[in-house]
């Protein structure tokens, strides 16, 4: 999916409005999932996966349960490389599991990366990260100015702010939410901050963490894929 032009004036701070509305979202044949997306996506590519780790208690549990999307990455891609700021979670990969590639490294504020920039990669993965920033256009502007020329498309995967979830909760006056989050996205929100940041979209799609398998809930979310739980969106620099 992507935005059709008339949103883009808005987008990029041209235009202003207090309530425009922008057609995001059409109805699907299928539903998304978010693993198997980003597997795809990397297929015979070049990724660089920041965050990689995970939360560190959960590391193996979800290598054994075949859920770990880095190991995913790893069959499907080319080359891919883990970035992460937990150093614990880092060693303990390589001690564990034997995997190599990994590097302790804030994309932020630490200087660019050798690895990285001493050749070109198709895409880097930033998946569930943004919505723990205090700034996460400062963030996304840093990572383009450090390797703009080095990474040809960023992915970003968030949590949707309009997910069926949400939306029940409402009705019982509840937001029910990770407690270190700073912000739920919406594709028109992500796209703003990319923007600012000096990126192009060029597309986004809605997204399921896990299969769904009651049939209802398959048909809402083929329906109006607005109600799914997150959002995926490919930057470029």
């Amino acid at each position: 999916m992507n935005f059709d032009s008339d949103a883009f004036p808005f987008l990029e701070g041209k235009k202003f409005s207090s309530g425009e509305a922008f057609k995001v979202a059409a109805p699907q044949e299928d539903v998304i999932l978010r693993k198997e997306y980003l597997e795809k996506l990397a297929k015979g590519k070049k990724i660089i996966h920041v965050g990689f780790a995970d939360h560190l208690p959960m590391i193996r549990q979800r290598i054994e349960t075949n859920t770990w999307l880095h190991k995913h990455l790893m069959d499907t891609a080319e080359r891919v490389i883990g970035i992460d700021v937990d150093e614990e979670a880092t060693e303990y990969v390589r001690r564990e599991f034997g995997i190599e590639d990994l590097y302790l490294h804030n994309v932020e504020t630490d200087a660019p990366l050798p690895v990285i920039t001493g050749e070109t990669w198709d895409y880097m993965i930033l998946g569930e990260i943004v919505e723990h920033l205090d700034n996460p256009v400062t963030f996304l502007k840093n990572i383009r100015e450090k390797y703009g020329k080095n990474v040809r498309r960023l992915v970003i995967t968030v949590p949707n702010a309009l997910r069926r979830h949400n939306v029940k909760m409402a009705f019982r006056g509840i937001e029910q939410i990770n407690t270190d989050h700073r912000f739920w996205w919406t594709p028109y929100t992500l796209a703003k901050v990319a923007i600012r940041a000096g990126y192009q979209v060029e597309s986004y799609e809605y997204s399921e963490s896990y299969p769904v398998t009651k049939w209802h809930y398959r048909w809402l979310l083929k329906r109006w894929p607005m109600f799914r739980e997150g959002v995926i969106m490919v930057l470029i620099a």
